[in-house]
């Protein structure tokens, strides 16, 4: 064996090498698994929260239906003189709100 050849076997081998010589991609990796994780997390919220902001308006609009067919009634009993019906309505409305 020659000079070149033992020299090229030194750099090729792993002897000698320590955990300190191989530091250079944990800081890329420890990035890129942050990376990754944060997205997650951010899709996972972004999931969640869209679907209490549909929920909250589905129940929203549902309450707003409701409450306007109950007024109508209301409006049409008190017409026809039923006053004591037409209080208890109020008063349950009134507790719902």
């Amino acid at each position: 064996m020659d000079n070149s050849t033992e020299i090229y076997l030194k750099h090729t081998s792993f002897e000698g090498l320590t955990a300190k010589d191989f530091d250079a991609p944990t800081p890329i990796c420890i990035v890129v698994s942050f990376s990754f994780i944060v997205i997650i997390v951010a899709y996972l919220l972004y999931s969640f929260c869209t679907d209490v902001v549909v929920k909250v308006i589905v129940r929203k609009i549902k309450f707003n239906r409701l409450r306007k067919e109950l007024m109508d009634n209301l409006a049409n009993q008190q017409q026809q003189g039923e006053k004591g019906l037409y209080q208890l309505q109020c008063i349950l409305i009134w507790m719902s709100v």
